[in-house]
């Protein structure tokens, strides 16, 4: 008796183990695969595009909130003091608002 081979486009336990894109991907053609990496390629793309719209508007989001605990503690902002919260990091501006809430002074 010859082993039996299932189709993986049509298997059911085929699909139930690997899924049915796997399935689906078991019977692409060289070209078939390449628009399909493409693909995968472009959503990730467009995944790390919406991560850095995310940190950049905390970033924006985090300079503001500075302005705005600047304001409320009277404390002036001029132009160099803007600049220097401008040249921050994300992680430096988060580090400089829970100090300036704490410590209620710019220096």
């Amino acid at each position: 008796m010859w082993p039996v081979f299932a189709d993986p486009k049509t298997d059911f336990v085929f699909k139930r183990i690997f899924g049915t894109e796997q399935a689906r991907m078991a019977g692409l053609t060289p070209a078939e695969w390449a628009g399909y990496d493409r693909a995968k390629v472009a959503e990730q793309d467009a995944r790390g595009a919406i991560s850095l719209a995310e940190r950049q508007g905390e970033v924006r989001a985090l300079r503001r909130s500075i302005e705005v605990v600047c304001r409320l503690l009277a404390i002036p902002l001029d132009p160099s003091r803007r600049a220097e919260i401008g040249a921050m990091s994300h992680e430096q501006l988060e580090a400089f608002l829970a100090r300036l809430e704490r410590e209620r002074r710019w220096d």
